[in-house]
Order: C-alpha cells, then sequence, then structure tokens
C-alpha cells in the first residue's frame, strides 16, 4: 500500500510521461488502478476469495523485485486455486517482466501452453 501511495507522487513527476507510450488513456489506466487500491472501502478485498473460483490451469509470473507485488500474493493464488498453478518468480526484473525479461517471459509461456495442449 505504501508503495501504490508513494507512486503517485512519481507519476506527477515523470511517470506519466514514460506510461504515456504504454497506454491510449495514461491517466485513466493510472488513476484508475491507483484510486482504486487506495480507496478506504477496497482496503478488505483480496484475492484470495476469488482464486477459489479459477478452475483453469495458470501460470503467474512475477518479478522479485515487482514493487507493487509480493511472493506472498503468488503463493496465495498457487495454494488457493483449485486448478494447477504454476508460478515463476524472476530475477532481475520488477512490475513489468514481459519487458524486464521479454524472452524468458515469451518462452516460458510458450512452454507452458504446449505442455498444455499436447
Amino acid at each position: 500500500m505504501q508503495s501504490i501511495a508513494a507512486v503517485k507522487g512519481e507519476y506527477e513527476n515523470g511517470l506519466r510521461e514514460r506510461m504515456a507510450g504504454h497506454h491510449a488513456d495514461v491517466d485513466r489506466t493510472f488513476y484508475g488502478w491507483n484510486d482504486i487500491w487506495l480507496a478506504p472501502e477496497f482496503r478488505d478485498w483480496n484475492i484470495e476469495t476469488e482464486v477459489r473460483r479459477v478452475r483453469t490451469p495458470a501460470l503467474v509470473l512475477q518479478g522479485r523485485k515487482d514493487q507493487y507485488g509480493t511472493p506472498a500474493q503468488v503463493e496465495a493464488i498457487a495454494a488457493g486455486s483449485s486448478a494447477r498453478v504454476d508460478s515463476l518468480l524472476l530475477a532481475g526484473c520488477a512490475h513489468a517482466p514481459h519487458r524486464d525479461r521479454r524472452a524468458l517471459v515469451e518462452e516460458t509461456a510458450a512452454a507452458w501452453i504446449r505442455e498444455r495442449i499436447a
């Protein structure tokens, strides 16, 4: 929560420009994410109650240095799902594994999908 609150200042001091190239409506994207996480009525929301309803296999990738997520979240998804969950915490990346470790993410996802359709 502290990282999410702090990033609002970063957004208003340069992050917006960096994000603009990746989002059609950068303000709506950022504030839609930031505002909901900081809303008092959202503080008690927990994905663990929702993940129990997942019935399909999932591949969960997260950067070890993700400033907005923790390994405990990945573990909770894997433990709570009623389907198979494979997870990978990636060294050398933060919140955007698909950018920070693109080749590894693509290779891992492709192999994971091939295994399921073979």
